[in-house]
């Protein structure tokens, strides 16, 4: 059965990113929670569709649902122990640099390699970027990436 993270979990947990805009939460030694718009649950379809076509480190997803008593999506996700990038990468050598760096070239590759028959979001519905703004209407699925491109305006 998925997991359906109580809100009592959510207070009680540990916020892992101090910007307001992010709500992801550490509820327990292995699961994080990743709060967000209902529409934008796709996001939880993206890191499957990488985990399943890739050897892209991602998260596992263990549940991805609307909770309409927040008006929230929830992503429920295994916690990945590690170090933020930022936090340390003034404190490695050149080396330990170059070797981060070509493994981000790798995930940019791997993530490059999966090729579509459109251009939209994981599930069949609209784009979803801060670049289509939805007071402005809906934008795609686009066809071809030229439609795309003439979509941002």
């Amino acid at each position: 059965m998925s997991r359906i993270i109580d809100k009592s979990e959510l207070v009680d947990s540990n916020r892992l990113v101090p910007d307001d805009l992010i709500n992801i939460y550490r509820v327990d030694e292995k699961t994080v929670v990743k709060l967000c718009e209902p529409f934008r649950l796709s996001e939880a379809e993206a890191l499957r569709y990488v985990h399943s076509r890739t050897s892209i480190p991602v998260p596992k997803v263990l549940n991805a649902y609307v909770d309409e008593s927040l008006n929230r999506g929830v992503i429920v996700m295994e916690y990945v122990e590690g170090e933020v990038l930022r936090d340390v990468w003034d404190d490695m050598d050149d080396e330990r640099r170059k070797k981060i760096i070509q493994q981000l070239k790798g995930f940019i590759a791997g993530l490059r390699s999966i090729k579509g028959k459109l251009v939209e979001s994981f599930d069949d519905i609209t784009c979803e970027d801060p670049v289509f703004r939805a007071e402005l209407g809906w934008f795609g699925p686009y066809k071809t990436e030229d439609e795309f491109n003439d979509g941002l305006i």
